[in-house]
């Protein structure tokens, strides 16, 4: 049976106790992602995630989790960042989820929490923002964190306080690393069923701090212990609108290593549509600020 692992908490890389607001790079997910999670769902039927012990999904950065925890019911998640401090931004993002019971007593919390640089809270801003708008545009979604959103939020709000979410300081294209969370999560039983990779492998492979092919990815990530067809969700480098778009779904690492490509023209870098849809204006959305 699986529950919620909430004593890796414990177990995870510590934490630096000086808040590192420099290197939060990404305060909120700049990815068309929705969709995808939604796709993603479809893992909830089949065997292989029934049979799962302790089911985890591992994603990377913000990952939009307020507004998409709706599509992960997984008990236990994990946050993966390379960054000290955006690990430390995340723990107050989960924080401040689980206790604001509302959209404005989010907003209100997260911005008077005192930790982050007004150059970095304008940055967050602009990227909520961003979300907000876009949720709107390519969903017709009211996002979570729109002060419209308060059922959405409230749903979301409850699954957060579920859940075992943990931050974990570990570098993706570090096969120590990824050995170091693989051993954790074994230790403890568990099942990695869903794996974001958005913003990762083309922008990592252009800054040169990762791999020039997918098959380098699936075999450093192959530490974890996954499912077979574990679905891995992808975005590409080139915007949709302001937005990276979705390049995934793949299901399973031997999925990922045989079809992903090469990190910046293969499948998991290039979008099938990089345009607006037709007839769509950005608006009907509130403007935090």
């Amino acid at each position: 049976m699986s529950r919620p692992l909430h004593e890796l908490a414990e177990q995870a890389p510590p934490l630096s106790p000086i808040f590192r607001d420099h290197e939060i790079a990404f305060p909120f997910s700049n990815d068309d992602l929705e969709s995808s999670f939604q796709t993603a769902l479809e893992r909830t039927r089949t065997p292989e995630y029934a049979e799962a012990t302790n089911r985890v999904a591992i994603l990377i950065g913000e990952s939009a989790l307020a507004n998409n925890i709706q599509y992960i019911p997984e008990e236990t998640i994990i946050l993966v960042d390379n960054r000290m401090g955006m690990c430390q931004y995340l723990g107050t993002y989960i924080d401040t989820l689980r206790q604001a019971p509302d959209p404005m007593s989010w907003y209100q919390s997260f911005c008077s929490q005192g930790k982050l640089s007004a150059e970095t809270t304008a940055r967050a801003i602009e990227d909520l923002n961003q979300q907000l708008i876009h949720s709107m545009v390519f969903t017709g979604n009211v996002h979570a964190l729109n002060p419209e959103g308060g059922n959405r939020y409230l749903k979301n709000h409850n699954a957060a306080k579920e859940k075992a979410i943990i931050p974990w300081c570990a570098d993706i294209t570090s096969g120590k690393d990824m050995a170091v969370l693989g051993g954790t999560l074994r230790a403890n039983e568990a099942k990695v069923t869903l794996l974001n990779l958005s913003n990762v492998i083309p922008f990592t492979a252009i800054s040169g701090e990762g791999f020039t092919d997918s098959a380098q990815y699936a075999q450093v990530l192959d530490n974890l212990p996954t499912t077979s067809e574990m679905p891995i969700l992808t975005t590409s480098r080139e915007a949709r609108g302001f937005l990276g778009a979705p390049t995934g779904p793949f299901f399973g690492l031997d999925d990922l290593a045989m079809n992903g490509g090469d990190s910046l023209t293969g499948r998991v870098a290039t979008p099938e549509d990089n345009g607006w849809p037709e007839g769509v204006i950005p608006g009907s959305v509130i403007i935090i600020g």
